[in-house]
């Protein structure tokens, strides 16, 4: 069975520019050893990792499961290959507000 899969930009998600998406993803605390490691290769330290909560080490354990392209991350599905934008805390409330509200939210 072929199934289309329509992909749409960050712009188009929500009213959060894409600069707004990489600012805050670069910000957040919990993404802090994984956006280093993606964007400028940098390995946390044995100290940094052993004072890192346990997201943040979720994360980096499972670095591999993400990707970085035009700044921001994405997790990749391991199933689907699809690509799954990695939300801050400070913007998954309005980001779920927003397709939550919408008269295309279905319900």
């Amino acid at each position: 069975m072929n199934e289309v899969i329509n992909t749409v930009r960050v712009e188009e998600l929500s009213r959060i520019s894409e600069t707004e998406f990489c600012e805050a993803q670069a910000e957040e605390y919990e993404f802090k050893l994984l956006h280093g490691w993606l964007m400028y290769h940098v390995t946390p330290s044995e100290g940094e990792l052993f004072l890192a909560g346990a997201t943040e080490k979720f994360y980096w354990i499972n670095r591999t499961c993400f990707t970085m392209k035009e700044g921001l991350i994405y997790r990749l599905d391991p199933e689907s290959g699809l690509e799954q934008l990695l939300v801050p805390k400070n913007l998954r409330a309005p980001v779920l507000s927003y397709h939550h509200d919408i008269p295309l939210a279905g319900h």
